[in-house]
């Protein structure tokens, strides 16, 4: 059935729609210089010389002398397939009846508007509903920030509130003499002689000092020890030295009876901290390195998708100064490790993920890369146990100056458009 104006009239008024569908007759493509929103221009020009087959004045002109027909003469069917392809390049065009001039570039192949046209294994462009919603989104760098901070906020309080308790609690007597102490819960506890107070004296640890515990529920006598370690400390002004340690199996009263031919001095006894120290230092250095992970392995999950997802909706093929470059910046991004943990892997592999897809070059620098940085974490880890031995500081030593070398070796290669295989490096990604 043909459709005459009148009968596209009472279609319209019936089925409430724009307008028929057009059968006869000849059309263009008008592009006006709009792109979809969203999107880059510089990508949009290249992703139009490549499917136009126009070298970049061509292009230019798209966007200059606007507006201008880029196909003339052709039906509908044909106009609509145009219209599609430069849409998913990037271009907003428009079907019009024909007139007017043209500018003599042919689309190279027409895909349906659903597919966007690829070369190799790189997307020249996509959908726009890409570029609208990115996902994961923004908050989920918020939560990998928490998970950072928040364990390692928690873990400094924790050790910080212990330090200060430990601290700032004790039982302090005057020796020579004989002071009696209740003791509430079993432990080991260090006995501290004041070298300082900070005010009127200042003495060296006596030789001939002597201290007795005597435990009235057994009516015995307790061993003293001299102190495990020698230790130190300065709270305020005052300064004291630890002079020995003995170990209270159980509550009850005590008397110390300190002797010795010295000045009276203060002495202090304090619970040890080796007791309480997994659950007041370990388990939170812990939990605080466990956030640590946690949060930087998610915030890099979230951008090598994010980054993912916009390179779909606004990918061009990498140039061949850009390839060297990125090819470069994951070998010289392996020095990250001196300002961030871990940078030294964190930098080749979020390279390789991103760029995977849009260079081989890239890839294989970025894999050969990683793989030298996880075998040099491996050869530093097996160095550092032989530390006891001597070598292993030797071996360190040589390790970080043959990485610092091999890198920028690799970097230099790279940059030069070559390829660079790393000494002893296992290959864990090929």
């Amino acid at each position: 059935m043909k459709h005459t104006p009148s009968s596209c009239r009472k279609l319209k008024r019936r089925f409430k729609v724009g307008a028929c569908m057009p059968q006869d007759g000849k059309y263009k493509i008008v592009f006006h210089g709009r792109i979809l929103e969203g999107l880059n221009i510089g990508d949009v020009k290249k992703r139009l010389a490549g499917l136009l087959n126009a070298d970049s004045k061509k292009i230019e002109l798209l966007f200059t002398e606007t507006p201008i027909t880029i196909k003339k003469d052709i039906d509908y069917p044909t106009a609509s397939k145009f219209k599609a392809a430069l849409r998913t390049a990037g271009a907003v065009c428009e079907i019009e009846r024909t007139a007017g001039g043209t500018v003599d570039v042919k689309p190279s192949h027409l895909v349906p508007p659903d597919q966007p046209p690829v070369s190799g294994n790189i997307r020249t462009a996509a959908a726009p509903s890409a570029v609208r919603a990115i996902h994961p989104g923004r908050i989920w760098y918020v939560i990998a920030v928490l998970l950072i901070i928040v364990p390692a906020v928690v873990a400094g309080i924790k050790m910080a509130v212990t330090i200060f308790s430990h601290l700032t609690t004790g039982i302090e007597f005057t020796a020579p003499g004989v002071t009696e102490v209740t003791v509430g819960r079993p432990d080991r506890f260090i006995f501290w002689y004041t070298t300082d107070d900070g005010r009127s004296y200042h003495r060296d640890l006596p030789q001939d000092l002597k201290i007795t515990v005597y435990d009235h529920r057994s009516e015995r006598m307790i061993e003293v020890k001299p102190p495990s370690w020698n230790s130190k400390e300065t709270v305020a002004s005052v300064q004291r030295q630890s002079i020995a340690e003995v170990v209270i199996d159980r509550p009850g009263v005590y008397t110390i009876e300190v002797n010795g031919n010295f000045p009276e001095s203060d002495l202090l006894l304090r619970r040890s901290l080796v007791t309480d120290f997994f659950p007041n230092f370990v388990l939170p250095i812990t939990v605080g390195l466990l956030g640590f992970a946690v949060g930087l392995t998610m915030a890099m999950v979230v951008f090598v998708k994010r980054a993912k997802i916009k390179y779909r909706a606004n990918s061009a093929a990498l140039s061949q100064k850009e390839e060297r470059q990125w090819a470069m910046f994951s070998h010289f991004g392996t020095f990250t490790a001196f300002i961030i943990p871990f940078g030294n892997i964190i930098a080749p592999l979020i390279i390789w993920q991103i760029k995977k897809d849009q260079s081989s070059f890239v890839a294989q620098h970025s894999k050969e890369a990683l793989n030298f940085q996880i075998s040099l974490m491996i050869y530093s880890l097996a160095s550092a146990l032989l530390v006891l031995i001597i070598i292993g500081v030797f071996l360190l030593i040589g390790l970080f100056v043959f990485n610092i070398i091999a890198v920028i070796i690799a970097g230099v290669r790279a940059n030069e458009g070559g390829h660079y295989r790393y000494p002893m490096a296992i290959r864990f990604f090929k």
